[in-house]
Parts: C-alpha cells; structure tokens; sequence
C-alpha cells in the first residue's frame, strides 16, 4: 500500500483493478494451507530480513497490478536475490513466481518460462503445492497463448490440472487454468 502514498497518474488509473488484485482474507481461514508448510521456524536474528523480504514481494505486487512492470521486475529481481540469500525455498518460490509474472508482463517469455519452472522447483522442495499449481497454469498463458507451442502447452496443461488436483486448489486458480487452456484452444483454431 506503500505504493499509493507515491502515486502517479498511471497508478491512480490503475488503483481500482490493483484492489480488486489483493488477495483474498479467507486465505488466512484456510488452516491446511497455512499448515502446509514445513520449513523450520526462521531463525530470530533473520526475522527483519524475512520481513523486508516480505515487503519487497508486496512492492513488486502492487507495482504489476499498478501497470508498472519495469519498476515490479526491479523489485522482484531483488527480491529473488534477496530470497536466495536467506535461503528459505518458501520465499524463493514466492519471489520467482512475482519475477516470472513481470518477466511475462514485460515480454520477455523465455527467462518468463525458465522463472517459472524454477519457481515450480521451489515450491515443491518447500511443498507450497498451491503455489507450484499457479505456476505450472501460468506456463500455459507463456508457452502456449504467448508462445505458441501448442503441443507443449497441452502437456503443461495437463501438468497444471494435476498439480491443481493434488493441491486442493482454490476457485480462482481452476477458473484460470481453464480460462488459459481455453483460450489456449482459441488461439490455436480449435
């Protein structure tokens, strides 16, 4: 929210669907998901860099759902290197998912789909399986509807709709695999 204390033009514009971007409370409500994580508790004398860490993924966020990509890649790119020095898969898994959003935003879609299947990596090793399932649906938009590797692209659908099964996924991630492959579909005259 930071951001907004410093708003341009460009971020008033965009305030409303930057909003409607945060994610949801009943995350918080969600007990399994809060559970799923079985990294050990972060050592005390790194606690303000896990919090600052956190802050720079919250910065990178509302800069992309503000329109700003270049000054999100920044942060994120940041934010990746600060992820690895702490060495929590967790926060690196979080981190790579915001870069390889940003990577996608600004076009850049091969580091975008290398981004995402190390952000894929990482959430596995820290079992964030809702985290992994986002990014496997994300590599169908980049792939497939970006990339047109249609062939590809079915078989990390198929990726996606699996890791989606195992991780109990939410309504909003089934929404957007569906809505990718679809349009994944369109795009390709199917």
């Amino acid at each position: 929210m930071e951001l907004f204390g410093e708003a341009d033009t460009g971020i008033v514009e965009k305030a409303v669907d930057a909003a409607h971007a945060l994610a949801p409370l009943r995350a918080c409500a969600d007990g399994r998901a809060l559970l799923a994580g079985r990294e050990p508790p972060v050592d005390p004398a790194r606690l303000p860099e896990v919090e600052a860490l956190s802050r720079s993924l919250a910065r990178a966020k509302a800069l992309e759902d503000s329109g700003k990509y270049a000054a999100g890649l920044d942060a994120a790119n940041r934010a990746v290197t600060e992820a690895e020095s702490l060495g929590r898969a967790s926060l690196l898994a979080e981190a790579l998912f915001r870069r390889g959003e940003l990577l996608r935003d600004t076009g850049n879609l091969v580091e975008a789909e290398a981004t995402f299947h190390r952000a894929i990596w990482a959430a596995e090793r820290a079992e964030k399986d809702e985290l992994r399932a986002w990014a496997w649906a994300k590599l169908i938009w980049v792939v497939g509807v970006l990339g047109r590797r249609f062939d590809e692209a079915q078989r990390l659908a198929e990726q996606a709709a699996a890791a989606i099964d195992r991780a109990r996924a939410s309504a909003d991630l089934r929404a957007f695999r569906l809505h990718a492959f679809g349009t994944l579909r369109q795009v390709e005259g199917k």
